[in-house]
């Protein structure tokens, strides 16, 4: 092996990291920042799909636009009220789900495995698997209520305007209950 000078050998080593790093920086480029800055680049363009020959720089039209707007706040106010209904449930369950599964006993691997896997499906399954349970003509929902006798005929949940909130919340803390199982778990 020859030994190369201090200089060459800083400017080999800096030639190698530069080499490991470009494939990330250029999919970082490609992926993240180039979009990243088209979007923010477009936010300041008049568009309209109506007129696709008018186009032109807006400024902060847009943005003025979308802050005036009842739309951005009543988004806004859905999802804080999301946040406000699945927060709390999330660290009770996370934390009832943890003492339980902390405490010895026969097939708690199997148990803690089972106790993951809403956090480890796909959100396209989740979603699906709500709908299935939520639906008014043949969900499980409807059904185990009708079995046990607590419906007369079948209810059509997401139909409710002020259930809706609530549905959504419930499957949310449903999909993300393990994570704080496991950081609890793990301290």
């Amino acid at each position: 092996m020859r030994h190369l000078p201090l200089v060459g050998r800083r400017w080999q080593d800096a030639f190698t990291a530069y080499g490991i790093l470009a494939p990330s920086l250029l999919l970082l480029t490609l992926f993240v920042y180039y979009p990243a800055l088209n979007t923010l680049w477009q936010s300041f363009q008049f568009r309209n799909l109506r007129l696709p020959n008018r186009r032109g720089f807006s400024g902060l039209d847009n943005y003025l636009r979308l802050l005036r707007g009842t739309e951005l706040w009543a988004s806004l106010e859905r999802s804080l009220l999301v946040v406000a209904y699945t927060l709390p449930l999330l660290l009770i369950l996370g934390l009832l789900a943890a003492l339980i599964l902390h405490a010895p006993f026969p097939g708690r691997g199997v148990v803690r495995t089972i106790a993951i896997l809403p956090w480890m499906l796909p959100p396209l399954v989740n979603g699906f698997m709500w709908s299935w349970v939520l639906n008014g003509d043949y969900g499980a929902l409807n059904g185990l209520l009708y079995q046990l006798g607590l419906i007369r005929e079948y209810q059509h949940w997401m139909g409710v305007p002020a259930l809706q909130l609530m549905w959504v919340s419930l499957a949310h803390v449903w999909t993300r209950y393990p994570f704080p199982m496991l950081v609890i778990l793990a301290a």
